[in-house]
């Protein structure tokens, strides 16, 4: 994991925690990352309890049910393969922020959003390739929001103007015209000769189209398939907190996770289908249904951080061996391991 090392950083600076799961024997760790290694803090031994398989091959996750260890080697995790990249900072190649990074085809692709506005391409050994800039006017970018590799394409999503931009892998030529979305689309992802697009915020919760978030859209930009409606308790919760979903492309597959849910989706370009692959047990961290309404926004936040309740599922990342992703909990933030 060649950015393994900036996942780590990032999470060290927050104070950010892990919960370790392994998918072979079922364990459940929760872990604080320093330097290279987990250091595993203590949670509550219930080892008579193991992750149950639900309906449809579902598997939950006990979040109870965890174990204490004393320190965990990265290498146990993404083997002894990990290479240290240095990103160049020349012609103005500075990033102020790293938001996503993808390998792909001996590149290396780093988005900044918030500071730099720039998507930045090096090369495998860290020397800057190409920049991709939002521009004004015409056909240019007005915002990049995100972006995603396949096929040899590379596909930038103009969050503002709800489109997508489409490059050559250097970034350097555009292919063809820009393709339109629906509206308010935060997240997308390339697979299969298809776009999944996810919605940020929904119009209204009536079941269909409007009140769907996640799309599946050809190279066109038509609307084939649509999933996840928001309903009503998540839309009064989403439109104040920003419903912003985690699409994380591994293989051929991409899973999904977003606020105010407890599953992780994946939808595998072989079957064109969505399917929940985890469903997180919470316990006595989860929202309680007499938070979710009748309060106003500023209530709300305030009881979800006075009780640190569980929100958020993010970061999905998957080895051979263990699953890792973050759980956000009042205001820290948790990543967990499995």
């Amino acid at each position: 994991m060649i950015f393994f090392e900036n996942f780590m950083e990032k999470r060290c600076q927050r104070e950010e925690y892990v919960v370790s799961i392994d998918l072979e024997k079922g364990r459940v760790r929760f872990c604080f990352i320093v330097g290279l290694l987990f250091f595993l803090q203590s949670c509550n031994r219930a080892e008579d309890r193991q992750n149950q398989i639900l309906e449809d091959g579902i598997t939950q996750i006990d979040l109870a049910a965890g174990e204490d260890v004393a320190e965990l080697d990265v290498s146990t995790i993404y083997g002894n393969g990990m290479k240290l990249v240095a990103l160049k900072a020349d012609g103005g190649f500075v990033i102020g922020d790293i938001d996503k990074v993808v390998l792909y085809d001996d590149r290396i692709y780093v988005l900044d959003k918030s500071i730099a506005e720039t998507l930045f391409i090096y090369d495998s050994d860290g020397n800057p390739l190409e920049r991709i800039t939002i521009g004004k006017g015409g056909d240019e970018l007005t915002s990049i929001g995100d972006f995603c590799v396949d096929d040899g394409v590379l596909f930038v999503l103009d969050e503002r103007s709800n489109r997508v931009g489409r490059y050559d892998l250097d970034g350097a030529t555009r292919l063809g015209s820009t393709v339109s979305l629906p509206n308010n689309i935060s997240n997308i992802a390339a697979i299969g000769g298809h776009l999944l697009c996810y919605r940020a915020l929904v119009d209204n919760f009536d079941g269909g189209m409007a009140s769907s978030t996640l799309f599946l859209l050809d190279q066109e930009g038509n609307v084939k398939k649509h999933w996840l409606p928001v309903s009503e308790s998540n839309f009064y919760l989403t439109q104040y907190i920003g419903d912003k979903s985690v699409m994380r492309k591994l293989n051929n597959r991409v899973y999904i996770s977003r606020l105010m849910d407890d599953a992780f989706y994946m939808y595998s370009a072989e079957s064109g289908q969505l399917s929940q692959r985890f469903k997180v047990d919470f316990g006595e961290k989860g929202i309680p249904d007499n938070l979710k309404t009748g309060h106003t926004d500023l209530e709300f936040v305030d009881n979800l951080h006075k009780g640190a309740y569980h929100y958020s599922l993010s970061g999905y990342v998957e080895t051979n061996k263990f699953v890792c992703f973050n759980i956000s909990r009042g205001r820290a933030v948790n990543s967990v391991l499995m």
